[in-house]
């Protein structure tokens, strides 16, 4: 909900022609007032190549290290990267992996399954 203090204008006429999907115009100052106190915070997490069957096509190593985040992909593979986002994005914001017990650490297999590269995800300290 949005506090009614911000004063929020209707759009008006030349901002609905350019069809704009909001109902409402926010400024970014007002953004930022309603972003400041999320409880979220931008977390590091390590993520360790554990195993390897066939050959990595990014060229990662058994043992190689990557710290990344939801802005940083650290040198990962883009496929991989693409594919774990969310699930950073959705610890980032203090959700959970329903299926995980420790939401600290996880197992990732990467996306591609014929040379099946293997990460542990830690969060960071």
């Amino acid at each position: 909900m949005i506090p009614p203090s911000l004063n929020l204008k209707p759009l008006s006429t030349t901002q609905r022609r350019r069809k704009y999907s909001d109902k409402y115009f926010i400024t970014f100052s007002k953004i930022i007032y309603l972003v400041k106190d999320l409880p979220w915070f931008e977390p590091v997490f390590i993520a360790k190549v554990e195993s390897i069957k066939g050959s990595c096509s990014a060229g990662h190593k058994v043992g190689d290290v990557f710290e990344i985040n939801t802005h940083k992909t650290g040198g990962i593979c883009g496929w991989c990267y693409h594919d774990l986002f969310p699930t950073l994005m959705t610890l980032s914001m203090g959700g959970a992996i329903p299926w995980q017990e420790n939401q600290n650490e996880f197992a990732y297999q990467c996306p591609d399954r014929y040379n099946d590269v293997k990460f542990i995800i830690k969060r960071k300290e």
